[in-house]
């Protein structure tokens, strides 16, 4: 088994009357639910903001795609003329938002 750490938080009280009801239902203990529940959200948002992040830094880049072809992809979707998934422009060749 992996070492463990305490851990001490305040909840409210509907959650933590929420969470002795869940360990009776299902007979495990509450800290057995705050570990999935905590683990759960800690991958998931560990992964979005490494996803932010990662998409920040190619906007800063200036790997973008204009938002009229975006619109213009998503529009097409179940149609019969569906468009192809629009590409990232290179930096020094239109990057950013088109003049209308």
């Amino acid at each position: 088994m992996a070492k463990a750490a305490t851990l001490s938080t305040r909840i409210p009280l509907g959650l933590k009357a929420g969470l002795a009801d869940l360990a009776e239902m299902t007979d495990r203990p509450i800290a057995w639910h705050v570990n999935r529940a905590l683990a759960q959200y800690v991958e998931l948002n560990r992964w979005q903001v490494k996803a932010i992040k990662k998409g920040l830094a190619s906007a800063k880049a200036g790997r973008l795609i204009p938002h009229d072809e975006v619109v213009a992809w998503v529009e097409s979707w179940g149609t019969d003329d569906e468009l192809p998934k629009p590409t990232w422009k290179n930096p020094g060749k239109s990057a950013g938002r088109r003049k209308r």
